[in-house]
């Protein structure tokens, strides 16, 4: 449950003034995500599954892509903003 509410409250913690559209959600929630879950794994055969976990939410509860809510070029969620 801990882990649970560490992904909600920093999903809490985007900006409303840079919340355009239900997109940028989802990508603060994938990132939350795999900085709680996937950066606690070691073993690649975990990390690929814990992806692929989160991908079948996006589709199935969410209606959207991975692709949509990752960078493209690194295949993960990459939201910070080091300049402000």
């Amino acid at each position: 449950m801990r882990d649970i509410s560490k992904v909600i409250q920093g999903v809490f913690l985007l900006d409303k003034f840079y919340c355009d559209d239900k997109t940028t959600v989802y990508r603060m929630w994938v990132h939350e995500c795999l900085r709680v879950f996937h950066d606690r794994l070691v073993n690649f055969t975990d990390r690929t599954q814990i992806k692929n976990l989160i991908s079948d939410q996006l589709v199935s509860t969410l209606q959207t892509r991975w692709e949509e809510c990752t960078n493209e070029a690194e295949g993960d969620s990459i939201f910070i903003d080091f300049l402000e």
